[in-house]
Formats: C-alpha cells, structure tokens, sequence
C-alpha cells in the first residue's frame, strides 16, 4: 500500500504539469519524452545535478525522436 500511495501521488504531481509522460498507470515505472538526444542528456544531467538519478531511454531502445528519462518509485524513495 506504502508502494501504491507514492505511485499515485506522483501520477498526480505529473499531471499538474505540462511534462510529456507516456504513460499513467499503477506501475513504479515512469517515462517522460525529452524529443531528440540532445534534450534528454542536457535534463539528465540537470536532474543529476539536483540529486536525482534517472536513466536516458535513447537509441536504439526508443526510436531516435523518443529519448526520454525513465524513473522509478521504490518504497526506500523519500
């Protein structure tokens, strides 16, 4: 329960916002679109910056124009 909690709270955060994300399901699992290469190294490396760790989803796992930042929840998360 402590899981799906964070996960819905999250989906809402994401949805207060104007991000692409491509999906809202139940899943700790999260994929924003960044567009091209060059836009999801550049917020990587901000979120990093901040504290964040994410993964790049980019060619050739996502076609060329689908980079994008994946993220997931845990129950460690804070």
């Amino acid at each position: 329960q402590e899981l799906a909690d964070k996960i819905q709270y999250c989906n809402e955060l994401l949805k207060a916002t104007d991000l692409p994300v491509y999906v809202f399901n139940r899943s700790p699992l999260f994929y924003i679109g960044t567009g091209l290469p060059s836009s999801g190294f550049n917020l990587s490396q901000r979120l990093k910056q901040d504290g964040f760790y994410v993964n790049l989803g980019i060619f050739p796992a996502v076609p060329v124009k689908n980079t994008g930042i994946r993220f997931t929840l845990s129950r460690h998360n804070t």
